[in-house]
Parts: C-alpha cells; sequence; structure tokens
C-alpha cells in the first residue's frame, strides 16, 4: 500500500475541494490511498496504516471528537439525530484512489460538501470507531454560524429531507442550518447524490 498524505492549504477565492483536487488529482495514479487530516486535526500515526486492514473499501475514517470536553457531551447527548446512517468528517479521511478514479476524480466544484458527496458514491465505507480522531478547531459563534450555513446549503444541494433537517436544527440547536437550508431550496439549484446513505 501506498498512500499519499495530504494537509489541504488554501486561500479565498480558492475553495478548500478545488484546494484538495488540485493537489490531489494529478498523482492518483502513484498512489493506492489518499489520506486527508486538516492542520487543525490529530490523528495517531496507525491511522495511516488502516488500508493495510480494509484494503478494499472505498473511504475509510475514524472517529472524530472535538478536542473539548463540553463539546464532546453535547455531540454524545445529540448524536442520535445525525442526519445520515454513518457519521464522517472529511478533516480525517483515507480514500481509495480506484475509488476516487471511478468518480473521475476527487470532486472540485462542491462548495463545502464535498465529504458528505463522496461519502454518498462509496459502495464500501469503513468507520472504525476504535481510532478516535481529535479536531482541535476553535470555537466561535461567528464561525458555528457560517458551518450551520455552509451544512444548510450543502443539505440542500443534496436533496435531504425537510422533516429530517428540520428535527435536526431543533435538536442540536442549529437554526441557521435550516434557514439556510430553506434559502437554498426556495433560490438555488440542488444535485441528487446516487448512492447509499453515507453522509456526516
Amino acid at each position: 500500500m501506498k498512500v499519499f498524505r495530504v494537509v489541504p492549504k488554501f486561500r479565498p477565492p480558492e475553495t478548500y475541494s478545488e484546494s484538495v483536487a488540485r493537489i490531489v488529482n494529478p498523482v492518483l495514479d502513484s498512489y493506492t490511498h489518499i489520506a486527508i487530516v486538516d492542520d487543525d486535526t490529530y490523528v495517531p500515526e496507525a491511522f495511516f496504516q488502516l488500508p493495510e486492514e480494509y484494503p478494499d473499501a472505498d473511504i475509510i475514517v475514524p472517529r472524530v471528537l472535538p478536542s473539548s470536553r463540553i463539546y464532546r457531551t453535547w455531540e454524545t447527548l445529540t448524536y442520535w439525530l445525525r442526519l445520515s446512517r454513518v457519521r464522517a468528517r472529511g478533516c480525517a479521511v483515507i480514500y481509495s484512489t480506484k475509488f476516487l478514479k471511478r468518480m473521475g476524480g476527487y470532486p472540485s466544484w462542491t462548495e463545502q460538501y464535498e465529504d458528505t458527496y463522496i461519502l454518498r458514491k462509496a459502495n464500501a465505507v469503513v468507520q472504525y470507531k476504535k481510532m478516535i480522531a481529535y479536531h482541535m478547531e476553535k470555537f466561535s459563534i461567528r464561525k458555528s454560524i457560517e458551518r450551520q450555513r455552509r451544512q444548510g446549503r450543502a443539505r440542500a444541494k443534496l436533496h435531504d429531507s425537510f422533516w429530517r433537517v428540520l428535527a435536526h436544527s431543533i435538536v442540536r440547536v442549529r437554526p441557521a442550518l435550516f434557514l439556510a437550508y430553506m434559502g437554498q431550496r426556495i433560490s438555488g439549484p440542488t444535485h441528487k447524490a446516487e448512492g447509499p446513505d453515507h453522509g456526516q
């Protein structure tokens, strides 16, 4: 197995997905797997050995937890109402290059919902819950609202259920997500992502 490690770095107007696509797509023929780990995420070194254990998986993800105990407790209490069956975060993920090539490469056009879109295209997703990754991102109200808005637009573009998004927004206290979801449904185009419901 030959794993290419990527730490995404970009500056606007370039987006996250455009940055990753620019780095990853030219080297797909040179590696068996692409491991993407954001610079604010800690993973153990054993994370990069997981393709040896799951060679046939399209995608491998660890269990990602917030570094803050308060946020971890909140996630534990509200996790049952996630928007998809498999919870996976793009801040720590390993993709099979065979899978990415089957998709036509890492998508550069997904506007902050690339991990959800890609996961829904996969046939074999391994969520290795015994391995813990920690997201060290600092919390701020402004950043939280911005993230909710991005995720709300993404959920509308991916045709997520109105009632499930509403219930998720209420239980997890994420009103900006629902407002952005409705705004996108009313004003913008949507994309139907085929495949099993493997989003975050």
